[in-house]
């Protein structure tokens, strides 16, 4: 249906067709299950396609876009605001939450840890809510990724000591429902931005490492990711390399769209904490460290040669990243790093 009227795929992302004229676009189609969403350059072309699509197929029209899989949105100008509030009120009051005391950071009190003292909680509420939080965490909110993620992992054995951390999870959620994501007008720029981040042998993930990274555009966070690496980590330096060729992939997805949608893009800006991870990413380390990881972990040094990724260190006080992979413990460095990312609409 979407080739008989001229568009073309995006890469291979059968979600996303571009409909160009002189080398232009002119109309963008975003399609999830039977949910679409179009934007075009001319109001007389969105009405050629809109009439093609009812000719075709029982649409209903429903304007400008407001929501759409549970996320709401607000035109402001030349800037668009995205968040859950809705979505995040209905979680509360299903859960009988709507009334809690706020708070202001996701989890004062640290994280729960497993025991085998703990008392066994309902494993359907708790899939349930976690089911909706990793939705909210995927949509609009990075800053309760790694929580999500971690809290995630105990779904097959849930306690009410965990349940007891995820209600504060959701005490906080209450506070920031209304915190969002900000994206702007595109002017001409040529990379992306790339915070990366990794938490090594973390405590709480049975020694396992942790990787964070999350792209930014224009000041906006687009594509976020926390996970643990299930491959065993030696050191700091190793786990921050690894995590830098694990959002490389990421990096090379976006760039592919950007091929399409916004060719002045050519690349992406990473920024690493790490300096000893940076440098043998660049090969003036001292690369026999990392000799043994195999070969698709060393994608970032191609990135590097081919041009495509320029490194930059940054202090840990900025990197936005590493609210993707620990538990942040100082309240204000958590705020400051979740305001980098996130607003609240006015």
């Amino acid at each position: 249906m979407v080739h008989s009227l001229k568009f073309q795929e995006v890469g291979y992302n059968t979600c996303v067709y571009i409909l160009t004229s002189s080398s232009s676009i002119v109309a963008i189609l975003l399609v999830y299950v039977d949910d679409l969403i179009l934007g075009c350059s001319d109001s007389n072309l969105q009405q050629d396609i809109v009439r093609n699509l009812v000719m075709r197929f029982r649409v209903k029209e429903l304007g400008e876009i407001r929501k759409y899989l549970g996320m709401e949105f607000h035109r402001m100008n030349d800037k668009l605001f995205i968040s859950q509030t809705e979505y995040i009120e209905k979680v509360l009051s299903d859960l009988n939450m709507s009334n809690m005391i706020p708070l202001e950071v996701p989890q004062p009190d640290g994280l729960a840890v497993r025991s085998d003292d703990d008392t066994p909680f309902d494993k359907s509420i708790f899939l349930s809510t976690i089911g909706k939080l990793i939705w909210i965490s995927v949509c609009t909110r990075p800053d309760i990724s790694f929580y999500v993620s971690y809290y995630a992992s105990f779904s097959s054995n849930p306690t009410k000591q965990v349940w007891n951390h995820i209600l504060q999870l959701l005490r906080y959620l209450n506070n920031t429902k209304k915190m969002g994501i900000t994206l702007n007008a595109n002017p001409s720029m040529k990379y992306l931005v790339n915070y990366v981040d990794a938490g090594h042998a973390n405590e709480f993930y049975d020694r396992r490492s942790v990787s964070g990274n999350i792209h930014m555009f224009l000041n906006a966070p687009i594509q976020w990711s926390s996970k643990k690496i299930h491959s065993v980590i030696k050191s700091t330096m190793e786990a921050e390399y690894v995590s830098m060729s694990n959002a490389c992939y990421d990096s090379k997805y976006l760039l592919m769209i950007c091929s399409h949608v916004f060719p002045s893009i050519k690349g992406v800006d990473i920024f690493t904490d790490s300096v000893a991870a940076k440098s043998i990413a660049e090969g003036t380390g001292q690369v026999r460290k990392v000799k043994h990881l195999d070969t698709h972990q060393h994608i970032v040094r191609q990135m590097v040669l081919e041009g495509k990724a320029n490194l930059h260190w940054i202090s840990s006080k900025d990197n936005i990243s590493d609210l993707l992979t620990k538990h942040v413990g100082n309240h204000r460095l958590f705020l400051s790093l979740r305001d980098m990312c996130l607003s609240q609409l006015a």
